[in-house]
């Protein structure tokens, strides 16, 4: 006969410790979208010039349409697969994220010494390349890692309060996103 396992969801004594790392991990996908948009804003502004209305653009486009395809996939795949994996996969496109960041500071270094030649039409597409790249993989990292943490919030309260749990990983990643 099955024994039957008391779940207290919710803010519970009990959950303290699962509560405390899914509010760090939240805040640290929140530091992650804000450090990325802030360095790529100014080496964007500075290289490729903020008058293009696709500069301006283009984080928005290649940002949201990658979120909102990872988050279509890492519904279901959660369903699937677990909380873990699809959480652990996010990471990994956040490393993806941080080696093209650094490339594209190396490519901004390298194409700032002064001189106008041949390769600076290089270096633009180059970092104009990076430059996409580097939001296609902060987007799939926010849709895959916010995603799955807002899964495992509503995990932990409880399916009659997933919209609480939702509100409020949405509000401290934002809010810190926001410093």
């Amino acid at each position: 006969m099955a024994t039957q396992t008391n779940i207290n969801f919710g803010f519970h004594h009990s959950n303290w410790k699962q509560l405390t790392l899914h509010f760090a991990i939240t805040i640290l996908i929140g530091i992650t979208l804000r450090l990325t948009t802030f360095q790529e804003s100014t080496v964007i502004a500075s290289q490729l010039g903020s008058e293009r209305y696709l500069s301006k653009t283009s984080f928005l486009i290649s940002f949201g349409f990658t979120k909102a395809i990872s988050n279509l996939v890492v519904g279901r795949i959660s369903d699937i697969w677990g909380r873990k994996l699809p959480h652990v996969i996010g990471w990994g496109f956040g490393i993806l994220l941080g080696c093209s960041l650094l490339k594209l500071a190396s490519i901004t270094t390298t194409s700032s010494d002064g001189d106008h030649t041949d390769t600076d039409t290089t270096n633009h597409h180059l970092l104009w390349m990076t430059y996409v790249f580097a939001n296609i993989c902060l987007g799939a990292q926010q849709g895959w890692t916010w995603t799955t943490n807002i899964f495992m919030f509503i995990d932990i309260l409880g399916p009659k309060n997933r919209a609480l749990a939702s509100a409020i990983s949405n509000s401290v990643g934002y809010l810190t996103s926001a410093f």
